[in-house]
């Protein structure tokens, strides 16, 4: 079954919004640093002003270290007792007195009556990056330019990838408010990154930035484009978070949007977690997420540790190729140390959907993880196992390769793992089902296959087509097969301890206490090898098979076969039953029985043979009449005789149920209640039944029927204690138990008696009733006679 996991891996990382998010606190971190340094530059406690012939210097220190210094070309107090600046410049030293941040400007305004400070121009800021950065940038930054100018450059071009730079225009500070802002644009860049917002805002009581309006941010980011909208952004350093009001990003062809983000800070800056809610939507060319809340951890090195998708998650794939569908209550991938998603977990009411080709694939439970495996060099990342626990079902379309039908699969278990194929991306190799195992499968020809198991183990082959579905403890098994001529359906059943189904071949193997009921016949054995192509069939070992009529009946009137082996082709309608001479195969029904190597049985021509192996050996046959075994009522009066048998071997059998006869060739011999026949043919003719037309196993069997009369011909010898009889053909009648002893005109029957010496007549009728024997017709050299001879001593 294949499945496109790993193309989702993105979205459930949630890597796209997670890196806007770490640039929005690197940007809000430095917002933050430049204007409460604007404020503590207001405030003269611990300050020291020098002059010099480039202006004047203003120092914040404490405790001996210089905290900042402020420069200016010249400085002015005009007649309104306001001040103004010129080409001012402010430094900001680290902790280790070196110079960290530095902010400039052309133009400053300040009105100590008023409380108020005002940038009359361009203001542009040269920040450290927060720490968080700093151990991926390196050494930090040293401003450069000398003591009283704005400097032009940072010292090396390295440090450019190291610096925060800020610019905007028309800054105020409202002492009364504690507020600094400014209604025109905002301008941040850091190493390709450049944001925009229209406005921003620092309120120094609450300790918050505001970005106002038409939050931006376009550029480069780890190799990759960024772009990000919002329509505000705020950043609360006192309670380190950050959100944002309906951001929307796009980076390398992913896009991300929701009503609202928030991001939780750590003390150095860098994104400790962070959640979206409303409506959020992670996106991929014609693939899209949808939720109504996201939430990411991030680990120490900023690198995403798990993320969590909740609120009647679905994905949805348009692909005119490859469309898809999925859905959870709750979506989480976990990210290994480098941020690689190592698996994902959809947990409540759990599903996916896909096509590939006009092949449909299914997944649901009630939670699916899927493990993955990372993208190495030549490799993409792709998934490596996918599990399904509870009310676990996996659904999928094939062709099967013998005849190329499509096949519809569905299983269903307690749980399911899928092992998806090495180095092949969404491609299967094997599927395990454990507990409660359902397995129904469907062909286009209107085939069907259910089945039920402990455990089901499927394999695929190197398309992801099934190979083969190995079935494990208590399987059932149910099958239905559609005639399209006569619009019926054809079902059989089966049960064993293991079922194994092969797709090159198409065959179903049962072993183990294997058992099949298929149209009216029903077999137990050790193995039995189902074609679901030809309807042939194949059993060894132990057989046991019960031919059913096909219509309801009394169960003492079906036959059985025991036998080694047995074949069976046409859909069960042409059987063949074999043992070995010395264990021959067993066809039998209440007393009457057939014993041969070989049974063949031709349900479509309704005719029986029975073979032996050997040319010395033979087959058996035995009938019952009379009695409880014949068909016809006992006469009025009279109670019913117990039954009797006549038992036949011959070098072959053949038997046609439509004329009811079943013919003995190659050294008859027939052992009746009353005498041994021998012959070389014999044919025996049963009490007659309606020919069925419907081609059915058990209208071949003629052990159900009862015995009428045996006809034996070509040299016929009859043998009875004290007596034998010789002619060309004897009738034997089952109801009077009566042999008619015939021949021709040049060897006429003969009969020689230990008592009554040797008789010939044209007919020897030998009565079993009064033991006597007629003799009618020409005797030699006595004209016509008829002479009753008693059989008694």
């Amino acid at each position: 079954m294949r499945l496109s996991v790993e193309r989702l891996r993105w979205v459930l990382s949630a890597g796209a919004i997670l890196l806007v998010l770490v640039v929005f606190a690197f940007v809000g971190y430095g917002r933050y640093k430049a204007l409460k340094t604007f404020r503590d530059l207001i405030k003269h406690s611990g300050a020291t002003i020098t002059h010099s012939t480039h202006g004047f210097t203003y120092s914040q220190t404490s405790k001996g270290r210089t905290l900042f210094t402020i420069h200016a070309a010249r400085a002015e107090k005009r007649d309104d007792s306001k001040w103004a600046l010129h080409d001012a410049d402010l430094t900001l030293f680290d902790k280790n007195g070196k110079p960290a941040d530095h902010i400039y400007g052309a133009e400053f305004e300040y009105d100590p009556d008023a409380g108020l400070a005002k940038a009359l121009g361009e203001v542009h800021m040269d920040l450290q990056a927060p720490e968080s950065l700093s151990k991926e940038a390196g050494a930090q930054p040293q401003i450069g330019g000398k003591e009283g100018r704005a400097p032009s450059a940072l010292r090396s071009a390295a440090d450019a990838t190291r610096t925060i730079h800020v610019k905007t225009s028309g800054l105020v500070y409202m002492k009364a408010l504690s507020v600094a802002a400014t209604q025109e644009d905002v301008e941040f860049s850091y190493r390709g990154l450049i944001a925009h917002s229209h406005g921003a805002e620092f309120d120094q009581d609450q300790s918050i930035v505001h970005l106002l309006a038409d939050v931006r941010l376009d550029g480069d980011l780890h190799g990759k484009p960024i772009s990000l909208r919002a329509a505000k952004a705020d950043l609360d350093r006192t309670k380190n978070i950050a959100t944002l009001q309906q951001p929307t990003v796009e980076s390398d062809g992913k896009r991300m949007r929701s009503a609202n983000a928030l991001i939780n800070l750590r003390k150095d800056g860098s994104v400790e977690s962070g959640v979206a809610t409303g409506d959020v939507q992670l996106a991929e060319g014609t693939r899209i997420v949808r939720g109504q809340r996201l939430d990411v951890t991030m680990n120490e090195n900023a690198m995403p540790k798990l993320a969590i998708m909740t609120g009647n998650v679905t994905l949805d794939d348009t692909s005119a190729d490859r469309p898809m569908h999925g859905g959870s209550n709750v979506a989480q991938v976990h990210f290994d140390a480098k941020g690689e998603a190592h698996d994902v977990v959809a947990q409540g009411a759990a599903h996916f959907t896909s096509s590939d080709k006009g092949l449909a694939r299914a997944v649901a439970g009630d939670l699916i993880t899927v493990s993955l495996l990372p993208k190495t060099k030549g490799r993409a990342a792709h998934a490596d196992t996918l599990h399904v626990v509870g009310h676990a079902i996996a659904d999928g379309d094939s062709f099967t390769a013998k005849t190329n039908l499509k096949r519809h699969t569905n299983l269903r278990a307690d749980d399911l793992l899928l092992k998806f194929r090495s180095g092949q991306k969404s491609v299967p190799e094997q599927l395990l089902g454990n507990g409660h195992a359902m397995l129904d499968q469907l062909t286009s020809n209107g085939e069907r296959q259910q089945s039920t198991a402990d455990r089901v183990q499927m394999s695929f082959d190197n398309a992801g087509q099934l190979a083969q579905a190995l079935e494990v403890g208590n399987v059932h098994l149910r099958s239905e097969t559609a005639n399209r001529k006569d619009h019926t359906t054809q079902v059989s059943t089966g049960s064993a301890e293991n079922a194994l189904y092969d797709a090159a071949s198409a065959t179903l193997k049962l072993t183990t206490h294997a058992q099949v009921q298929q149209g009216e016949m029903q077999m137990a054995a050790r193995e039995i090898t189902l074609d679901n192509t030809t309807q042939d069939a194949q059993a060894s070992g132990e057989i046991l098979a019960t031919l059913l009529p096909g219509k309801p009946m009394d169960k003492s009137e079906s036959s059985h076969i025991m036998a080694d082996a047995a074949q069976f082709s046409r859909g069960g309608q042409y059987a063949i039953f074999t043992g070995s001479d010395a264990r021959p195969a067993r066809l039998w029904q209440g007393g009457s029985q057939i014993l041969a190597a070989k049974l063949t049985l031709d349900g479509r021509g309704h005719t029986l043979m029975a073979r032996p192996n050997a040319p010395s050996a033979q087959v058996t046959a035995i009938f019952t009449s009379g009695g409880s075994a014949d068909t016809k009522p006992a006469a009025k009066g009279k109670s019913s005789s117990s039954p009797k048998s006549t038992r036949i071997n011959s070098a072959a059998l053949d038997y046609s149920d439509a004329r009811g006869e079943a013919v003995f060739t190659g050294g008859v011999r027939m052992l009746a209640a009353t005498g041994d026949v021998r012959s070389q043919r014999a044919t025996v003719f049963l009490s007659q039944r309606t020919p069925r037309t419907t081609p059915q196993i058990s209208s071949a069997d003629p052990s159900g029927r009862s015995l009428d009369h045996v006809v034996l011909s070509d040299n016929v010898r009859l043998l009875q204690p004290g007596r034998t009889g010789t002619g060309e053909q004897l009738l034997y009648t089952a109801a009077t138990e009566n042999f008619v002893l015939t021949g021709t005109a040049g060897h006429l029957p003969h009969i020689v008696d230990a008592q009554q010496g040797s008789v010939t007549g044209s007919t020897l009728v030998f009565n079993a009733g009064d033991s006597t024997i007629v003799v009618s017709g020409e005797g030699k050299g006595k004209g016509r006679v008829r002479t009753e001879t008693s059989t008694q001593p």
